[in-house]
């Protein structure tokens, strides 16, 4: 199940709870119950729910990783794409294109602005309403007058944004 936004747990069941049965299945890629299985065919749903509510309970425990939020990787030009004179030069592109594009599966946060402090760190804007820092030795959020707290978790950081940053890449 692909998930749109950076939900709490219970945004997350929420969310859940707000999908029609056949939502849910489309979403889920569960089966959808048929009217000659009876309960059994909700119970069953009952039980993928249970799943991916668990699953994604874990996903959220995971630590914030700088990949997570950006790819470090330089995107190869793909104009270049076959254009090498011999076949090793061929195969060094398409290995840095895949390890590209390996990096852009772990990122899974979308639609913010980038810029680097004078030190270094990454400081990523989302719409001048959430800041977050991303320091060799941490991830932190600025809650106001430039004060950054520490996050340890995904779980930490959807809760202090209120599960309104827009996420890709996560298949629960």
């Amino acid at each position: 199940m692909k998930v749109q936004k950076g939900y709490t747990l219970s945004q997350f069941v929420d969310y859940m709870k707000s999908l029609t049965t056949k939502e849910f299945c489309i979403l889920s890629g569960a089966e959808i119950p048929t009217v000659t299985e009876g309960v059994t065919g909700i119970f069953r749903i009952d039980a993928v729910q249970f799943r991916i509510v668990k699953d994604y309970n874990q996903f959220l425990k995971q630590p914030l990783k700088k990949e997570m939020f950006v790819n470090e990787i330089k995107k190869p030009d793909e104009s270049l794409m076959g254009a090498f004179s011999t076949h090793e030069e061929n195969e060094d592109y398409e290995s840095a294109y895949k390890a590209w594009q390996e990096a852009e599966k772990k990122v899974i946060f979308k639609d913010f602005l980038i810029k680097t402090s004078k030190e270094g760190d990454l400081i990523l804007n989302w719409d001048q309403k959430y800041e977050v820092m991303i320091r060799q030795y941490g991830v932190y959020i600025n809650e106001g007058n430039d004060c950054f707290k520490c996050l340890d978790s995904l779980a930490e950081l959807f809760r202090l944004t209120g599960g309104e940053l827009e996420t890709k890449n996560i298949e629960i």
